[in-house]
């Protein structure tokens, strides 16, 4: 039996919070600071800060420039702060997040969307939603990622295999979670999903690491770029 959930509170104020835009000169210089650190400690280049940067920018890659994504950070002594920053920026943000921030009381989100000047999202090649309890192998066709987020429940992103309209994105969704289950609200392109290799803090679940178990999006992004850059 297909087991399907309403999750409203995957938008926040229905998405609709006043976002914080970072001052990039500030954050190209924590990131040199924190890759040097980092490289002094372990050599540099796998840390989960850069893993999680790494697959969150291959989202966004072929985005516009001028584009902006969307993050939500959860702290328990400043609450919630939602952040807007161009697509190019989007690495060094994850980052600096991730690496500056106290891991014990820090929670980390994204938008799967990307919102053009006039606030309007762009059509997008990923639509993704929090598949509850379902396993994302379940899924036909199977996500090309996807990630624990604790014990037992998950998170998947789907690659449509280019742009397509939003509409038809969350279409697609729809149709998955009404025949295999899954979380209704959390499909739309401004619900937050958690990002890979942050930290999930609830009180019941332990602070477990959101791991990622499968990622056919990080390798294939960055051949993409590659190519592009010949």
């Amino acid at each position: 039996m297909t087991e399907i959930s309403q999750n409203d509170g995957a938008r926040p104020n229905g998405g609709k919070q006043k976002a914080e835009v970072v001052e990039i000169g500030a954050l190209r210089e924590q990131v040199r600071t924190a890759r040097e650190k980092e490289k002094a400690g372990d050599g540099g280049g796998n840390s989960n800060a850069t893993k999680a940067a790494d697959f969150i920018f291959a989202l966004f890659a072929r985005c516009l420039d001028e584009s902006e994504i969307t993050l939500m950070t959860y702290e328990w002594t400043a609450g919630l702060r939602v952040i807007s920053q161009f697509r190019l920026y989007a690495h060094f943000l994850i980052e600096v997040l991730m690496k500056e921030q106290p891991v014990e009381d820090f929670e980390l989100f994204f938008q799967l969307g990307a919102r053009r000047p006039d606030g309007s999202f762009e059509p997008t090649r990923f639509g993704g939603f929090d598949t509850g309890t379902v396993h994302p192998t379940a899924y036909d066709p199977v996500p090309a990622a996807y990630w624990e987020t604790s014990p037992g429940r998950y998170q998947a992103v789907w690659d449509w295999g280019k742009a397509i309209p939003v509409e038809a994105s969350v279409a697609r969704l729809e149709a998955l979670i009404h025949e295999y289950g899954g979380m209704l609200g959390t499909h739309h392109l401004d619900s937050y999903l958690r990002v890979p290799w942050s930290i999930n803090h609830k009180a019941n679940y332990g602070g477990p690491e959101v791991k990622m178990l499968h990622d056919g999006i990080t390798a294939k992004a960055k051949a993409w770029m590659a190519a592009r850059d010949r």
